[in-house]
């Protein structure tokens, strides 16, 4: 099952990421977040990141910044930190 897991998610990466280029709200990309779980804890583990990254990487996000420090409020009104936060969203928002 695990196997199974990661296959599909690389299948992902090859086939259909190329198609509809995003920058993710995380650091760590959805697919290579989960592909990780999973090697490290399991099936379990990684159907239950990949849960959770599905319902909080969407539009409908706030980026905050409050003493030059950076938080990310997501849809399902989670809070992700800086350092966890993709760079180029950063870098996007401290531009304008």
């Amino acid at each position: 099952m695990k196997l199974l897991l990661i296959g599909l998610i690389r299948v992902y990466r090859l086939f259909i990421r190329p198609i509809y280029p995003k920058t993710c709200l995380y650091k760590e990309s959805c697919s290579v977040h989960v592909e990780r779980i999973t090697r490290q804890y399991g099936t379990r583990a990684g159907l239950k990141a990949l849960r959770y990254r599905m319902a909080n990487c969407r539009s409908g996000y706030h980026l905050l910044e409050d003493d030059g420090q950076f938080q990310l409020i997501t849809q399902q009104r989670m809070i992700v930190h800086e350092e966890d936060i993709n760079p180029e969203l950063l870098k996007y928002y401290s531009s304008t």
